[in-house]
């Protein structure tokens, strides 16, 4: 895994600011299922954790990237800063560390990976890894939750390098909006997926004011081979929703959301 995401750092939550189906499942799964802490894997900027801290539950987050958890922190010490926290209250601690190799000597309730984090391993040794790394930090009744897209072939059967717009984004600190490009290169053979993002800054006249670029890489999986990649490294699978909403996986479901324990 490329640490590429320190370059998101700044953009992340501009980017990604639409996403809010994700924040509110994984929040309630913290709310309703969780009598202890949660520890979240590719916490980048806080967008899950901060929100699920807030709700008085203790968590630990950690990022491969130094600056996503530096944004993290700050973000945290602003919270801090304009409320009024009681004491002992719920902790939060935001840690640089890579999901392959970790070691925290703690054990949790709930452990997430959010918006397809597990799919920044690009190898299946990656995958087993992260895999054994989260066993050392479950007990019986833990609770893995992590969500992958599904790899349609609609999808993954796309003209390579063909640039094409994604969605406009608002600036709640500035003037203008954002306008998001996607230009991807799909590797059929390794199951991976080259991403590069162009930002342009629209100003206050309509005209761009400033252009970026972002590249990031996944490794896409398929159902069946999530399926056994999970029991072949000691889990047990209890459920797999086809959304956020709880919805049962089907033929139709562009999501997989899967809920797993201990074997």
């Amino acid at each position: 895994m490329k640490n590429s995401y320190d370059q998101w750092a700044d953009v992340y939550d501009d980017i990604y600011a639409y996403l809010t189906e994700d924040k509110d499942f994984y929040l309630e799964m913290a709310k309703d299922y969780v009598s202890g802490s949660v520890l979240e894997l590719g916490c980048g900027t806080g967008r899950i954790t901060i929100p699920i801290w807030q709700n008085a539950i203790d968590i630990v987050g950690i990022d491969i990237s130094p600056k996503m958890i530096e944004v993290a922190k700050a973000k945290v010490q602003k919270e801090k800063d304009e409320h009024i926290l009681l004491d002992p209250g719920p902790k939060i601690d935001l840690l640089v560390g890579d999901m392959r190799d970790f070691q925290l000597n703690q054990k949790f309730k709930l452990i997430i990976i959010p918006f397809r984090g597990f799919l920044s391993l690009l190898s299946v040794d990656d995958q087993i890894n992260t895999l054994n790394s989260i066993k050392k930090h479950m007990d019986k009744d833990t609770i893995l939750v992590f969500d992958i897209f599904v790899p349609k072939e609609d999808i993954i059967s796309k003209s390579d390098n063909l640039l094409y717009y994604f969605k406009d984004v608002s600036h709640d600190s500035r003037i203008g909006h954002s306008e998001v490009w996607h230009k991807t290169d799909y590797d059929l053979f390794n199951q991976r997926i080259s991403s590069k993002i162009i930002v342009d800054e629209i100003g206050d006249k309509g005209k761009v004011v400033n252009r970026y670029y972002k590249d990031f890489e996944i490794r896409y999986i398929h159902r069946w081979e999530m399926f056994h990649l999970l029991n072949s490294c000691g889990f047990k699978i209890e459920n797999l929703y086809g959304t956020f909403l709880y919805e049962s996986f089907d033929e139709n479901s562009n999501e997989m959301i899967w809920v797993a324990k201990l074997a």
